[in-house]
């Protein structure tokens, strides 16, 4: 049995909708974080399985990054699932993800995969949003399995970052990847996505993806982040050329 952590900040029709009401009839789903991060988006839904809430004071400082510190707060399992409020995980995929992470607790697994680059001339990280499955560097946080000690570890070590998160557009752009590498550091055995798709539903106009800067953003972060980590034995980014 897993929790969910969920964020509702602007698309709280999904929410309310769609996506809670189908993790309410998942067994294997015993507990639903639901974190309301926005005062204005506030809605009722009564379930045993439903915790709320009220962190729209933490989200002002932490951004996106709150969805660690709800999950450090408020699980009552080891193993966490995050997912957003544009997608909903098929059974399938939820099971296979489910059972990877049984396999090796201290590997993050999930869906949604992606390798980190380095441009071989200047030596710089760089992200590029070109999914793999299999062994990856880092996952999305539209389906991410964690265990509460990554998670806790990612919140201890937060503070590593300094100011990063007040230099994005999106507070804390970049959480997903601090997640997965700070546990790979850790565990050094590196994250993992299985080949089973999610469902999109309705983005509407808040989507963090599409901010102009958000690549920029992530790039910076990468950059930042191996300048406090040294990479560890396993990383081998992909390396390119720019043009």
């Amino acid at each position: 049995v897993c929790s969910s952590d969920l964020m509702n900040f602007k698309r709280s029709d999904n929410i309310k909708n769609h996506i809670l009401p189908y993790y309410d009839n998942i067994m294997a789903v015993g507990q639903i974080i639901l974190v309301h991060c926005f005062e204005q988006t506030v809605f009722e839904y009564n379930s045993p399985k439903v915790q709320h809430v009220y962190e729209w004071e933490t989200d002002k400082e932490y951004g996106v990054f709150t969805r660690y510190i709800a999950a450090k707060k408020y699980t009552k399992n080891r193993c966490v699932l995050f997912t957003d409020d544009d997608v909903i995980i098929p059974a399938k995929t939820l099971s296979m993800v489910y059972q990877k992470w049984k396999e090796n607790p201290k590997r993050i697994v999930g869906a949604e995969g992606r390798r980190i680059y380095k441009d071989i001339a200047t030596g710089e990280y760089l992200y590029r949003s070109t999914a793999f499955h299999g062994d990856v560097d880092f996952l999305l946080t539209s389906c991410c399995m964690a265990s509460y000690e990554n998670i806790l570890a990612a919140c201890n070590q937060e503070p590593v970052m300094e100011n990063y998160k007040n230099t994005t557009v999106i507070k804390w752009n970049g959480e997903d990847m601090f997640l997965c590498l700070t546990a790979s550091s850790y565990h050094d055995v590196k994250c993992y996505s299985v080949d089973s798709p999610v469902v999109s539903l309705d983005e509407g106009t808040h989507v963090i993806s599409r901010v102009d800067s958000h690549i920029q953003e992530r790039c910076r972060f990468l950059n930042l982040f191996f300048s406090k980590y040294a990479p560890v034995t396993y990383f081998q980014p992909i390396e390119i050329a720019l043009k």
